[in-house]
Protein backbone atom coordinates (compact mmCIF):
# COMPACT_ATOMS: atom_id res chain seq x y z
CA UNK A 1 0.00 0.00 0.00
CA UNK A 2 1.29 3.79 -0.62
CA UNK A 3 -0.01 6.28 1.26
CA UNK A 4 -1.56 9.07 -1.33
CA UNK A 5 -1.12 12.81 -1.36
CA UNK A 6 -4.56 15.06 -1.79
CA UNK A 7 -2.85 16.23 -5.63
CA UNK A 8 -2.08 12.57 -6.71
CA UNK A 9 -5.30 11.35 -7.22
CA UNK A 10 -6.65 11.01 -10.69
CA UNK A 11 -9.60 12.79 -10.99
CA UNK A 12 -10.48 16.57 -9.02
CA UNK A 13 -14.03 16.73 -9.10
CA UNK A 14 -14.61 14.79 -5.85
CA UNK A 15 -13.07 16.97 -3.92
CA UNK A 16 -10.52 13.59 -2.29
CA UNK A 17 -8.32 14.40 0.73
CA UNK A 18 -6.55 11.57 1.31
CA UNK A 19 -6.63 7.92 0.07
CA UNK A 20 -3.98 4.98 -0.90
CA UNK A 21 -3.06 2.35 -3.50
CA UNK A 22 -2.38 -0.74 -3.85
CA UNK A 23 -1.94 -3.65 -6.38
CA UNK A 24 -4.69 -6.37 -7.05
CA UNK A 25 -5.51 -9.42 -9.29
CA UNK A 26 -8.05 -9.70 -11.31
CA UNK A 27 -8.17 -12.94 -13.68
CA UNK A 28 -4.71 -13.44 -13.77
CA UNK A 29 -3.91 -9.46 -14.63
CA UNK A 30 -2.11 -7.64 -12.05
CA UNK A 31 -3.22 -3.68 -11.70
CA UNK A 32 -3.52 -0.91 -9.86
CA UNK A 33 -6.45 0.18 -7.69
CA UNK A 34 -6.67 4.09 -5.79
CA UNK A 35 -8.61 4.15 -2.86
CA UNK A 36 -9.99 7.70 -1.87
CA UNK A 37 -11.73 9.46 0.80
CA UNK A 38 -13.29 12.70 1.30
CA UNK A 39 -13.15 14.12 4.76
CA UNK A 40 -16.44 13.55 5.23
CA UNK A 41 -15.91 9.75 4.93
CA UNK A 42 -17.82 7.27 6.38
CA UNK A 43 -20.89 9.53 5.60
CA UNK A 44 -19.61 9.88 1.61
CA UNK A 45 -18.84 6.60 0.27
CA UNK A 46 -14.72 6.04 -0.83
CA UNK A 47 -13.81 6.45 -4.12
CA UNK A 48 -11.91 4.14 -6.50
CA UNK A 49 -9.72 4.49 -9.42
CA UNK A 50 -7.68 2.07 -11.78
CA UNK A 51 -4.48 3.82 -12.23
CA UNK A 52 -4.68 2.90 -15.88
CA UNK A 53 -8.44 3.12 -16.85
CA UNK A 54 -7.68 0.37 -19.81
CA UNK A 55 -5.71 -2.08 -17.54
CA UNK A 56 -8.03 -4.93 -17.34
CA UNK A 57 -9.00 -3.91 -21.31
CA UNK A 58 -12.16 -1.02 -22.02
CA UNK A 59 -14.80 -2.23 -19.66
CA UNK A 60 -18.08 -0.87 -18.87
CA UNK A 61 -18.21 1.33 -15.56
CA UNK A 62 -14.32 2.73 -15.84
CA UNK A 63 -14.33 6.10 -16.99
CA UNK A 64 -11.59 7.87 -18.82
CA UNK A 65 -10.26 9.22 -15.18
CA UNK A 66 -9.93 5.52 -14.16
CA UNK A 67 -12.84 6.43 -11.73
CA UNK A 68 -15.16 2.81 -11.14
CA UNK A 69 -18.76 3.18 -11.05
CA UNK A 70 -19.60 0.37 -8.40
CA UNK A 71 -22.67 1.61 -7.24
CA UNK A 72 -25.51 4.12 -7.24
CA UNK A 73 -25.08 7.67 -5.69
CA UNK A 74 -27.82 6.43 -3.11
CA UNK A 75 -26.45 3.86 -1.27
CA UNK A 76 -27.08 4.07 2.37
CA UNK A 77 -23.79 3.73 4.33
CA UNK A 78 -23.20 2.78 8.15
CA UNK A 79 -21.43 5.41 9.39
CA UNK A 80 -20.71 3.35 12.84
CA UNK A 81 -18.70 0.52 10.96
CA UNK A 82 -16.45 2.37 8.59
CA UNK A 83 -13.91 -0.22 7.75
CA UNK A 84 -17.20 -2.60 7.02
CA UNK A 85 -18.34 0.02 4.75
CA UNK A 86 -14.70 -0.07 3.03
CA UNK A 87 -14.67 -3.95 3.09
CA UNK A 88 -18.18 -4.10 0.95
CA UNK A 89 -17.34 -0.88 -1.30
CA UNK A 90 -14.21 -2.73 -2.29
CA UNK A 91 -15.83 -5.97 -2.80
CA UNK A 92 -18.22 -4.34 -4.96
CA UNK A 93 -15.50 -2.84 -7.14
CA UNK A 94 -13.40 -5.87 -7.75
CA UNK A 95 -16.80 -7.79 -8.90
CA UNK A 96 -17.41 -4.82 -11.23
CA UNK A 97 -14.15 -5.39 -12.74
CA UNK A 98 -14.27 -8.91 -12.79
CA UNK A 99 -17.30 -8.84 -14.54
CA UNK A 100 -15.97 -5.92 -17.20
CA UNK A 101 -12.98 -8.06 -17.77
CA UNK A 102 -15.58 -11.35 -18.48
CA UNK A 103 -17.40 -9.23 -20.41
CA UNK A 104 -20.53 -10.37 -18.29
CA UNK A 105 -21.85 -7.06 -18.37
CA UNK A 106 -21.01 -5.92 -21.79
CA UNK A 107 -24.95 -5.12 -22.43
CA UNK A 108 -23.85 -2.38 -20.24
CA UNK A 109 -22.04 -0.36 -23.12
CA UNK A 110 -25.00 -0.48 -24.97
CA UNK A 111 -27.62 0.47 -22.25
CA UNK A 112 -24.97 3.89 -21.44
CA UNK A 113 -23.54 4.38 -24.15
CA UNK A 114 -24.49 8.08 -24.68
CA UNK A 115 -21.95 8.72 -21.38
CA UNK A 116 -18.90 6.59 -22.86
CA UNK A 117 -19.50 8.58 -26.04
CA UNK A 118 -19.24 12.16 -24.57
CA UNK A 119 -15.87 11.14 -22.97
CA UNK A 120 -14.02 10.34 -26.54
CA UNK A 121 -11.07 12.71 -26.41
CA UNK A 122 -12.17 13.59 -30.37
CA UNK A 123 -15.32 14.90 -29.23
CA UNK A 124 -16.50 18.01 -31.60
CA UNK A 125 -16.44 20.98 -29.62
CA UNK A 126 -19.82 22.49 -30.74
CA UNK A 127 -22.73 21.03 -29.13
CA UNK A 128 -25.62 19.58 -31.12
CA UNK A 129 -29.44 19.94 -30.23
CA UNK A 130 -32.08 17.45 -31.36
CA UNK A 131 -35.87 17.64 -30.84
CA UNK A 132 -35.52 15.16 -34.30
CA UNK A 133 -37.72 11.82 -32.90
CA UNK A 134 -35.93 9.03 -34.42
CA UNK A 135 -37.56 6.91 -36.39
CA UNK A 136 -36.76 3.51 -37.84
CA UNK A 137 -36.11 4.73 -41.70
CA UNK A 138 -33.25 6.28 -43.04
CA UNK A 139 -34.27 10.07 -43.98
CA UNK A 140 -32.64 13.48 -45.04
CA UNK A 141 -33.11 15.45 -42.21
CA UNK A 142 -32.13 18.89 -41.66
CA UNK A 143 -29.16 20.89 -39.63
CA UNK A 144 -28.41 24.11 -38.92
CA UNK A 145 -25.90 26.51 -36.97
CA UNK A 146 -27.99 29.02 -34.41
CA UNK A 147 -26.68 30.74 -31.58
CA UNK A 148 -23.33 28.92 -32.02
CA UNK A 149 -25.19 25.20 -31.43
CA UNK A 150 -25.96 22.60 -34.65
CA UNK A 151 -29.67 22.13 -34.42
CA UNK A 152 -31.26 19.21 -36.12
CA UNK A 153 -34.70 18.54 -37.07
CA UNK A 154 -37.39 17.27 -39.09
CA UNK A 155 -37.29 20.19 -41.48
CA UNK A 156 -36.94 23.85 -40.94
CA UNK A 157 -39.23 24.88 -39.13
CA UNK A 158 -38.96 22.46 -36.51
CA UNK A 159 -35.36 23.57 -36.52
CA UNK A 160 -36.62 27.66 -36.03
CA UNK A 161 -39.08 25.77 -33.39
CA UNK A 162 -36.63 24.41 -31.17
CA UNK A 163 -34.58 27.24 -31.30
CA UNK A 164 -36.96 29.81 -30.15
CA UNK A 165 -38.86 27.06 -27.71
CA UNK A 166 -35.44 26.64 -26.57
CA UNK A 167 -33.50 30.15 -26.78
CA UNK A 168 -30.78 29.12 -28.75
CA UNK A 169 -31.34 32.11 -30.94
CA UNK A 170 -33.25 35.60 -31.69
CA UNK A 171 -33.25 35.34 -35.28
CA UNK A 172 -33.24 31.33 -35.71
CA UNK A 173 -34.47 32.04 -39.50
CA UNK A 174 -31.30 34.05 -40.37
CA UNK A 175 -29.63 30.45 -40.39
CA UNK A 176 -28.56 28.48 -43.16
CA UNK A 177 -30.16 25.04 -43.65
CA UNK A 178 -28.61 22.10 -44.98
CA UNK A 179 -29.20 18.33 -45.44
CA UNK A 180 -27.93 15.35 -43.31
CA UNK A 181 -28.50 12.26 -43.22
CA UNK A 182 -29.85 9.75 -40.59
CA UNK A 183 -29.53 6.18 -40.26
CA UNK A 184 -30.82 3.89 -37.55
CA UNK A 185 -28.64 1.12 -36.83
CA UNK A 186 -30.52 -2.59 -36.88
CA UNK A 187 -27.87 -3.67 -34.03
CA UNK A 188 -26.24 -1.28 -31.60
CA UNK A 189 -22.56 -0.56 -32.05
CA UNK A 190 -20.20 -0.82 -28.75
CA UNK A 191 -18.57 2.42 -28.18
CA UNK A 192 -15.10 3.11 -28.98
CA UNK A 193 -12.04 3.44 -26.70
CA UNK A 194 -12.19 6.64 -24.88
CA UNK A 195 -8.61 7.53 -26.55
CA UNK A 196 -9.57 5.81 -29.90
CA UNK A 197 -11.88 7.03 -32.20
CA UNK A 198 -12.92 5.14 -35.24
CA UNK A 199 -11.19 5.20 -38.40
CA UNK A 200 -13.29 6.41 -41.29
CA UNK A 201 -13.87 3.72 -43.07
CA UNK A 202 -14.01 1.46 -39.79
CA UNK A 203 -17.60 3.32 -38.90
CA UNK A 204 -18.55 2.91 -42.80
CA UNK A 205 -18.23 -0.64 -42.53
CA UNK A 206 -20.06 -0.78 -38.94
CA UNK A 207 -22.90 1.34 -40.47
CA UNK A 208 -23.74 -0.81 -43.90
CA UNK A 209 -22.71 -3.80 -41.97
CA UNK A 210 -25.71 -3.16 -39.08
CA UNK A 211 -28.54 -1.66 -40.70
CA UNK A 212 -31.41 -3.78 -42.26
CA UNK A 213 -31.43 -4.35 -45.98
CA UNK A 214 -34.43 -1.88 -46.76
CA UNK A 215 -32.34 0.60 -44.95
CA UNK A 216 -28.96 -0.35 -46.41
CA UNK A 217 -31.10 -0.11 -50.26
CA UNK A 218 -32.58 3.55 -48.92
CA UNK A 219 -29.08 4.49 -48.07
CA UNK A 220 -27.28 3.68 -50.94
CA UNK A 221 -30.20 5.59 -53.05
CA UNK A 222 -29.83 8.98 -51.01
CA UNK A 223 -26.03 8.95 -51.27
CA UNK A 224 -26.49 8.87 -54.97
CA UNK A 225 -28.37 11.98 -55.23
CA UNK A 226 -25.94 13.31 -52.29
CA UNK A 227 -23.63 16.17 -53.61
CA UNK A 228 -22.85 19.58 -53.17
CA UNK A 229 -20.93 18.25 -50.15
CA UNK A 230 -19.82 20.74 -47.67
CA UNK A 231 -16.67 21.51 -45.53
CA UNK A 232 -18.58 19.62 -43.06
CA UNK A 233 -20.91 17.07 -42.91
CA UNK A 234 -22.98 15.62 -40.56
CA UNK A 235 -24.53 12.00 -40.00
CA UNK A 236 -26.64 11.03 -37.29
CA UNK A 237 -26.94 7.41 -36.06
CA UNK A 238 -29.74 5.79 -33.46
CA UNK A 239 -29.15 2.22 -32.21
CA UNK A 240 -31.42 0.10 -29.71
CA UNK A 241 -31.28 -0.23 -26.19
CA UNK A 242 -33.92 -2.10 -23.66
CA UNK A 243 -35.73 1.03 -23.30
CA UNK A 244 -35.89 2.63 -26.09
CA UNK A 245 -32.76 4.38 -28.86
CA UNK A 246 -29.53 6.20 -28.30
CA UNK A 247 -28.56 9.21 -30.64
CA UNK A 248 -25.12 10.39 -31.60
CA UNK A 249 -23.25 11.86 -34.14
CA UNK A 250 -20.21 12.00 -35.98
CA UNK A 251 -19.18 15.25 -38.32
CA UNK A 252 -16.80 14.59 -41.39
CA UNK A 253 -14.32 17.81 -41.23
CA UNK A 254 -12.03 19.05 -43.99
CA UNK A 255 -13.77 17.78 -46.79
CA UNK A 256 -13.19 18.86 -50.33
CA UNK A 257 -15.34 15.72 -52.53
CA UNK A 258 -18.03 15.56 -54.79
CA UNK A 259 -19.38 12.71 -52.98
CA UNK A 260 -20.68 11.34 -49.73
CA UNK A 261 -17.75 10.44 -48.04
CA UNK A 262 -19.80 7.55 -47.42
CA UNK A 263 -19.60 6.15 -50.77
CA UNK A 264 -15.69 6.35 -51.05
CA UNK A 265 -13.09 4.28 -49.96
CA UNK A 266 -10.45 7.02 -48.59
CA UNK A 267 -10.16 7.81 -45.42
CA UNK A 268 -10.90 11.27 -43.44
CA UNK A 269 -11.27 13.18 -40.40
CA UNK A 270 -14.13 12.23 -38.54
CA UNK A 271 -15.31 13.65 -34.74
CA UNK A 272 -17.84 12.23 -32.26
CA UNK A 273 -20.37 14.56 -31.73
CA UNK A 274 -22.77 14.79 -28.20
CA UNK A 275 -26.16 15.46 -28.77
CA UNK A 276 -28.42 16.63 -26.42
CA UNK A 277 -31.75 15.25 -26.98
CA UNK A 278 -34.95 17.65 -25.90
CA UNK A 279 -37.54 15.57 -27.59
CA UNK A 280 -40.56 15.57 -25.38
CA UNK A 281 -40.86 11.76 -24.88
CA UNK A 282 -37.20 12.25 -23.39
CA UNK A 283 -37.18 15.75 -21.18
CA UNK A 284 -41.34 14.91 -20.06
CA UNK A 285 -40.47 11.20 -18.24
CA UNK A 286 -37.87 12.62 -16.22
CA UNK A 287 -39.76 15.13 -14.46
CA UNK A 288 -42.38 12.37 -13.76
CA UNK A 289 -44.68 13.40 -16.66
CA UNK A 290 -47.15 11.00 -18.47
CA UNK A 291 -46.40 11.75 -22.39
CA UNK A 292 -49.99 9.45 -22.71
CA UNK A 293 -51.95 12.70 -21.02
CA UNK A 294 -49.94 14.90 -23.52
CA UNK A 295 -53.62 15.11 -26.08
CA UNK A 296 -55.74 15.56 -22.27
CA UNK A 297 -57.10 19.18 -22.37
CA UNK A 298 -58.07 20.71 -18.81
CA UNK A 299 -59.48 24.01 -18.36
CA UNK A 300 -58.20 25.42 -15.46
CA UNK A 301 -61.06 28.48 -13.76
CA UNK A 302 -59.24 30.70 -11.19
CA UNK A 303 -55.30 31.05 -11.27
CA UNK A 304 -54.92 32.66 -7.74
CA UNK A 305 -53.46 31.09 -4.51
CA UNK A 306 -54.12 27.74 -5.51
CA UNK A 307 -54.98 27.82 -9.17
CA UNK A 308 -51.09 29.26 -9.81
CA UNK A 309 -49.68 26.06 -8.12
CA UNK A 310 -51.74 23.51 -10.07
CA UNK A 311 -50.93 25.33 -13.44
CA UNK A 312 -47.15 24.26 -13.81
CA UNK A 313 -47.97 20.82 -12.31
CA UNK A 314 -50.58 19.99 -14.61
CA UNK A 315 -47.71 20.78 -17.10
CA UNK A 316 -45.34 18.60 -15.06
CA UNK A 317 -47.79 15.70 -15.07
CA UNK A 318 -47.30 15.59 -19.09
CA UNK A 319 -50.79 17.90 -19.56
CA UNK A 320 -50.00 19.60 -23.04
CA UNK A 321 -52.98 22.05 -23.44
CA UNK A 322 -54.44 23.81 -20.34
CA UNK A 323 -56.88 26.78 -20.83
CA UNK A 324 -56.92 29.45 -17.89
CA UNK A 325 -59.69 31.72 -17.12
CA UNK A 326 -58.89 34.63 -14.63
CA UNK A 327 -60.19 38.23 -14.95
CA UNK A 328 -58.13 39.31 -11.71
CA UNK A 329 -54.64 41.11 -11.49
CA UNK A 330 -51.74 40.29 -9.61
CA UNK A 331 -51.59 42.86 -6.87
CA UNK A 332 -48.96 43.48 -3.97
CA UNK A 333 -51.99 42.13 -1.47
CA UNK A 334 -51.52 38.70 -3.11
CA UNK A 335 -48.14 38.02 -3.96
CA UNK A 336 -46.72 36.03 -1.33
CA UNK A 337 -49.80 33.71 -2.26
CA UNK A 338 -49.28 33.55 -5.63
CA UNK A 339 -46.61 31.64 -7.88
CA UNK A 340 -46.09 34.20 -9.63
CA UNK A 341 -43.78 37.43 -8.00
CA UNK A 342 -43.41 40.84 -8.85
CA UNK A 343 -41.96 40.31 -12.43
CA UNK A 344 -45.72 40.13 -12.83
CA UNK A 345 -47.36 42.91 -10.71
CA UNK A 346 -50.15 43.98 -12.22
CA UNK A 347 -50.71 41.68 -15.19
CA UNK A 348 -53.57 39.39 -15.80
CA UNK A 349 -53.04 35.95 -13.48
CA UNK A 350 -54.25 34.11 -16.43
CA UNK A 351 -52.01 35.92 -18.91
CA UNK A 352 -49.37 36.18 -16.31
CA UNK A 353 -49.37 32.33 -15.99
CA UNK A 354 -49.36 31.68 -19.86
CA UNK A 355 -46.35 33.45 -20.17
CA UNK A 356 -44.49 32.00 -17.40
CA UNK A 357 -45.60 28.64 -18.69
CA UNK A 358 -44.60 29.33 -22.20
CA UNK A 359 -41.24 30.19 -21.23
CA UNK A 360 -40.23 27.83 -18.75
CA UNK A 361 -41.75 24.57 -20.09
CA UNK A 362 -42.07 23.46 -23.76
CA UNK A 363 -43.89 21.67 -25.81
CA UNK A 364 -47.30 23.05 -24.09
CA UNK A 365 -50.20 24.73 -25.57
CA UNK A 366 -51.39 27.60 -23.28
CA UNK A 367 -55.03 29.87 -23.87
CA UNK A 368 -55.39 32.61 -21.36
CA UNK A 369 -58.61 33.95 -21.16
CA UNK A 370 -59.14 37.66 -19.14
CA UNK A 371 -62.35 37.27 -18.38
CA UNK A 372 -64.61 35.52 -16.19
CA UNK A 373 -66.18 31.96 -16.65
CA UNK A 374 -69.55 32.99 -16.27
CA UNK A 375 -68.73 35.65 -19.17
CA UNK A 376 -66.44 33.26 -20.88
CA UNK A 377 -69.24 30.30 -21.04
CA UNK A 378 -71.94 33.22 -22.01
CA UNK A 379 -69.93 34.77 -24.58
CA UNK A 380 -68.72 31.57 -26.57
CA UNK A 381 -65.48 32.35 -26.03
CA UNK A 382 -65.07 28.68 -24.12
CA UNK A 383 -67.38 25.34 -24.58
CA UNK A 384 -67.00 23.08 -21.12
CA UNK A 385 -67.63 20.14 -23.87
CA UNK A 386 -64.42 20.81 -25.32
CA UNK A 387 -62.18 19.45 -22.20
CA UNK A 388 -61.42 16.20 -21.29
CA UNK A 389 -61.14 18.01 -17.70
CA UNK A 390 -62.51 21.15 -15.68
CA UNK A 391 -60.31 21.91 -12.67
CA UNK A 392 -62.62 25.05 -10.56
CA UNK A 393 -59.93 26.63 -8.45
CA UNK A 394 -61.62 29.97 -7.78
CA UNK A 395 -62.61 29.28 -4.11
CA UNK A 396 -66.18 30.79 -4.74
CA UNK A 397 -69.37 29.19 -3.88
CA UNK A 398 -71.05 31.19 -6.44
CA UNK A 399 -68.54 30.43 -9.09
CA UNK A 400 -69.00 26.84 -8.21
CA UNK A 401 -72.76 26.74 -8.15
CA UNK A 402 -72.57 28.62 -11.68
CA UNK A 403 -70.38 25.57 -13.15
CA UNK A 404 -72.48 22.67 -10.93
CA UNK A 405 -76.04 23.79 -12.70
CA UNK A 406 -74.45 24.84 -15.81
CA UNK A 407 -73.04 21.60 -16.53
CA UNK A 408 -76.37 19.14 -14.84
CA UNK A 409 -78.57 21.85 -16.91
CA UNK A 410 -76.56 21.32 -20.32
CA UNK A 411 -76.78 18.33 -19.82
CA UNK A 412 -72.43 18.75 -20.42
CA UNK A 413 -70.74 15.32 -19.10
CA UNK A 414 -67.30 16.73 -18.73
CA UNK A 415 -65.92 15.87 -15.33
CA UNK A 416 -65.12 18.71 -12.88
CA UNK A 417 -63.31 18.84 -9.41
CA UNK A 418 -63.56 22.16 -7.71
CA UNK A 419 -61.10 22.82 -4.70
CA UNK A 420 -60.83 25.26 -1.82
CA UNK A 421 -59.12 26.31 1.13
CA UNK A 422 -61.05 26.71 4.68
CA UNK A 423 -59.52 29.85 6.59
CA UNK A 424 -56.51 29.93 9.31
CA UNK A 425 -54.70 26.50 7.89
CA UNK A 426 -58.07 24.16 9.34
CA UNK A 427 -57.84 22.46 5.92
CA UNK A 428 -58.91 22.42 2.38
CA UNK A 429 -61.03 20.21 -0.13
CA UNK A 430 -61.36 18.95 -3.32
CA UNK A 431 -64.89 17.20 -5.09
CA UNK A 432 -64.88 14.99 -8.16
CA UNK A 433 -67.52 15.07 -9.74
CA UNK A 434 -67.57 12.56 -13.08
CA UNK A 435 -70.96 11.38 -13.29
CA UNK A 436 -74.41 12.41 -12.34
CA UNK A 437 -74.40 10.82 -9.25
CA UNK A 438 -73.73 13.28 -6.66
CA UNK A 439 -72.72 17.10 -7.63
CA UNK A 440 -71.12 20.25 -5.89
CA UNK A 441 -74.74 21.27 -4.58
CA UNK A 442 -75.07 18.21 -2.66
CA UNK A 443 -72.69 19.55 -0.23
CA UNK A 444 -74.78 22.55 1.10
CA UNK A 445 -78.32 22.02 2.93
CA UNK A 446 -81.44 23.83 2.63
CA UNK A 447 -79.83 26.82 4.37
CA UNK A 448 -76.90 26.62 1.69
CA UNK A 449 -74.64 25.54 4.87
CA UNK A 450 -71.72 23.34 3.73
CA UNK A 451 -72.10 20.21 5.25
CA UNK A 452 -68.71 19.28 4.30
CA UNK A 453 -67.01 22.29 5.95
CA UNK A 454 -64.48 22.37 8.62
CA UNK A 455 -65.63 25.37 10.50
CA UNK A 456 -69.31 26.01 12.06
CA UNK A 457 -71.72 27.89 10.27
CA UNK A 458 -72.86 31.37 10.87
CA UNK A 459 -68.85 32.75 10.78
CA UNK A 460 -67.15 35.31 8.66
CA UNK A 461 -63.57 35.47 8.22
CA UNK A 462 -62.89 37.98 5.70
CA UNK A 463 -59.95 40.73 7.16
CA UNK A 464 -59.71 43.87 5.64
CA UNK A 465 -56.29 45.63 5.71
CA UNK A 466 -57.63 48.95 4.54
CA UNK A 467 -61.39 49.43 3.17
CA UNK A 468 -63.57 46.64 1.50
CA UNK A 469 -61.36 46.51 -1.10
CA UNK A 470 -58.44 45.23 0.43
CA UNK A 471 -60.73 42.02 2.23
CA UNK A 472 -58.99 38.39 2.31
CA UNK A 473 -60.21 35.62 3.88
CA UNK A 474 -56.95 34.37 5.66
CA UNK A 475 -54.48 31.75 4.60
CA UNK A 476 -51.48 31.13 3.69
CA UNK A 477 -49.20 29.61 1.28
CA UNK A 478 -48.60 26.75 2.61
CA UNK A 479 -52.17 25.83 3.06
CA UNK A 480 -52.33 26.49 -1.07
CA UNK A 481 -49.94 24.47 -1.37
CA UNK A 482 -51.64 21.41 0.50
CA UNK A 483 -55.14 21.84 -1.13
CA UNK A 484 -53.14 21.64 -4.24
CA UNK A 485 -51.87 18.37 -3.75
CA UNK A 486 -54.87 17.11 -2.81
CA UNK A 487 -56.12 18.16 -5.77
CA UNK A 488 -53.03 16.91 -8.38
CA UNK A 489 -53.40 13.68 -6.66
CA UNK A 490 -57.63 13.38 -6.89
CA UNK A 491 -56.75 14.62 -11.04
CA UNK A 492 -54.01 12.09 -11.28
CA UNK A 493 -56.04 9.18 -10.02
CA UNK A 494 -58.59 10.66 -12.42
CA UNK A 495 -56.50 10.52 -15.34
CA UNK A 496 -55.18 7.21 -14.65
CA UNK A 497 -58.94 5.94 -14.44
CA UNK A 498 -58.30 5.14 -10.85
CA UNK A 499 -61.74 6.65 -9.29
CA UNK A 500 -64.98 5.79 -10.81
CA UNK A 501 -67.17 7.61 -8.41
CA UNK A 502 -67.45 11.36 -7.07
CA UNK A 503 -65.29 11.44 -3.77
CA UNK A 504 -65.32 14.66 -1.41
CA UNK A 505 -61.67 14.59 -0.19
CA UNK A 506 -59.77 16.77 2.45
CA UNK A 507 -57.30 17.96 4.18
CA UNK A 508 -57.40 18.94 8.21
CA UNK A 509 -54.78 21.28 9.40
CA UNK A 510 -54.44 22.40 13.22
CA UNK A 511 -56.98 24.49 14.45
CA UNK A 512 -55.26 26.66 16.94
CA UNK A 513 -54.93 30.24 14.91
CA UNK A 514 -58.26 29.42 14.52
CA UNK A 515 -59.48 29.05 17.66
CA UNK A 516 -57.22 31.70 18.69
CA UNK A 517 -59.01 34.03 16.22
CA UNK A 518 -62.47 33.06 18.33
CA UNK A 519 -63.94 31.17 15.90
CA UNK A 520 -65.16 27.19 16.08
CA UNK A 521 -64.63 24.17 14.36
CA UNK A 522 -67.57 21.76 13.11
CA UNK A 523 -68.06 18.07 13.86
CA UNK A 524 -66.49 16.91 10.52
CA UNK A 525 -63.26 18.89 11.49
CA UNK A 526 -63.24 16.52 14.99
CA UNK A 527 -63.00 13.54 12.54
CA UNK A 528 -59.94 11.46 12.18
CA UNK A 529 -58.27 11.37 8.94
CA UNK A 530 -58.98 7.97 8.30
CA UNK A 531 -63.00 8.92 9.52
CA UNK A 532 -62.88 11.36 6.17
CA UNK A 533 -61.58 9.44 4.08
CA UNK A 534 -64.32 6.72 4.79
CA UNK A 535 -66.66 9.46 5.17
CA UNK A 536 -66.36 10.90 1.21
CA UNK A 537 -69.40 10.27 -0.31
CA UNK A 538 -71.57 10.85 2.61
CA UNK A 539 -72.10 14.41 1.51
CA UNK A 540 -74.27 12.70 -1.82
CA UNK A 541 -77.88 14.30 -1.33
CA UNK A 542 -80.43 11.93 -2.46
CA UNK A 543 -82.94 14.60 -2.91
CA UNK A 544 -80.85 17.01 -4.33
CA UNK A 545 -82.48 19.66 -6.63
CA UNK A 546 -80.26 19.71 -9.62
CA UNK A 547 -78.63 16.12 -9.95
CA UNK A 548 -81.42 13.94 -8.59
CA UNK A 549 -83.86 14.96 -11.40
CA UNK A 550 -83.58 12.67 -13.76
Amino acid sequence: MKELKKDEFPSKKWNLDYGFSGNVEINGIKTTIIIAFNEHYPYKKPIFFLKDYDALDFIPHVENDGYICYTDDNIILNSQVPNEILEQTTLLVLDTLKKGNNKVNINDFFEEFEDYWNRNHAQFDTTLISSFRPTEEVQLIRRAKIGGKIIIGLDDNAIVETAIRFKTSRRPNKALFRNCIYIPLENPLLPPNYNDFWESEELKSKIFENVSAENRKKLSEILDKYHKIKKEELIVISQPKSNGLVLYGVIYKGLNEDNHPLVMDASFNIKPVDIIRLEKEIIQPRGGGDTTLNEKKILLIGCGSVGSILAPELIKFGIGNITIVDNDFISTDNIYRHQLGLNFLSKNKAIAMSKFLEENYPYTTIKPIDNSIENSVTNSIIDLQDYDLIVSATGSPNTNFYLNNYLFKNTINTPIIYCWNEPYGIGGHSLLVQNRSSCYNCLYDENLVNKGSFCLPGQHFSKKIAGCSSSFVPFSSLDSHKTAVLTLDLVKNFLNNNIHNNPYLSWKGDNQDFINAGFMTSKRYDLSNNELIKSRYEYIDNTCSICSIK
